[in-house]
């Protein structure tokens, strides 16, 4: 890799010779880059159809990959709905791209039809748990098939307190001391629980789904591993808590419940893995601010996750 560069960009029409080149589709009509981030993402166009083109960081493992598309062709081989790859011409589902920062994998999946939930009904969270609860029922019994990839929450929540803490030093250390401590708490209590864990898909936030006619899609498995699944259902609280929608997330348990139900046991846990959500995220956006730019982590951003942070610690003491 090339020190002095972060990120290429190619052109659409390189893309497109790419994927001419890879899958054959001759009668592209348009691409669209969705989003570029860490990873690119194209919609492209064809006459007979849609797909996502997803060409991911230079550090993202083939290996990982691999377990990840099994996973989502065990959950479709099982009636779950989830955007799938496509093979290659040459019978493969990854292929690989030249980069100047390195070689650069990608995915073609197929475009889900539909819409993303807006949670302005209480169903649609209803809809949601409910959906997720039925993706657990199946994922557990790929949990006996494979445990190679593991959502480690607690050396990703190590990994995420040094880069916050190396980022708070240098930029707002009056808020240091707190958010030390407080990550030490959590490391602490994570060390002494025993919880379920199961293959997760771990980013479960509310979106990451489209549906058509009250049935729901799944895409972006990006973070599926072998993880807590109170961790899974925690990701949902942490967006209904920061998006103030607490009705949400009373309609999600319900709806969850309609098909499994929760260990209670666990999910009394549950507030401090909603501030671990949040400092996992945190933790990407600071790692990534040389690419999405300071802007974004602007001193209202980090005031609010602290204040955030600080507001579950209170009530994680008031039950102690």
């Amino acid at each position: 890799m090339k020190s002095d560069i972060l990120k290429t960009i190619f052109s659409l029409n390189y893309i497109k010779n790419i994927i001419i080149q890879n899958y054959n589709l001759m009668n592209i009509n348009n691409i669209f880059l969705i989003k570029s981030g860490i990873n690119d993402i194209y919609k492209i166009v064809s006459k007979e159809n849609q797909y996502i083109f997803k060409i991911y960081h230079y550090t993202k493992e083939i290996n990982d990959l691999e377990i990840k598309v099994k996973f989502i062709h065990y959950l479709q081989s099982n009636n779950i709905l989830v955007s799938y790859p496509f093979k290659t011409i040459n019978n493969q589902y990854i292929i690989s791209v030249n980069y100047p920062e390195g070689m650069r994998f990608a995915i073609l999946t197929n475009f889900i039809k539909g819409s993303e939930l807006t949670y302005k009904s209480d169903y649609d969270a209803y809809l949601y748990g409910r959906d997720i609860a039925k993706l657990h029922i199946v994922s557990k019994d790929f949990s006996l098939i494979s445990k190679n990839k593991k959502y480690d929450i607690h050396q990703i929540l190590i990994n995420s307190q040094t880069i916050i803490e190396n980022f708070l030093s240098k930029n707002y250390p009056n808020h240091l001391l707190f958010f030390s401590k407080f990550s030490r708490k959590l490391l602490r209590k994570l060390n002494n629980l025993n919880l379920t864990q199961q293959y997760c898909h771990n980013d479960l936030h509310g979106g990451n789904v489209k549906i058509n006619k009250k049935n729901i899609s799944f895409f972006d498995f990006d973070f599926c591993g072998y993880g807590y699944i109170i961790y899974e259902l925690a990701v949902f609280k942490w967006s209904c808590m920061i998006g103030n929608r607490p009705t949400n997330w009373e309609q999600f348990i319900k709806g969850y419940e309609s098909i499994l139900k929760i260990n209670t046991m666990e999910l009394k846990y549950i507030l401090y893995f909603v501030a671990i959500r949040d400092i996992i995220i945190m933790s990407m956006y600071i790692n990534r601010i040389n690419i999405i730019g300071h802007e974004i982590i602007s001193d209202t951003y980090i005031e609010k996750r602290i204040i955030f942070l600080k507001y579950i610690n209170k009530k994680l003491e008031g039950e102690e």
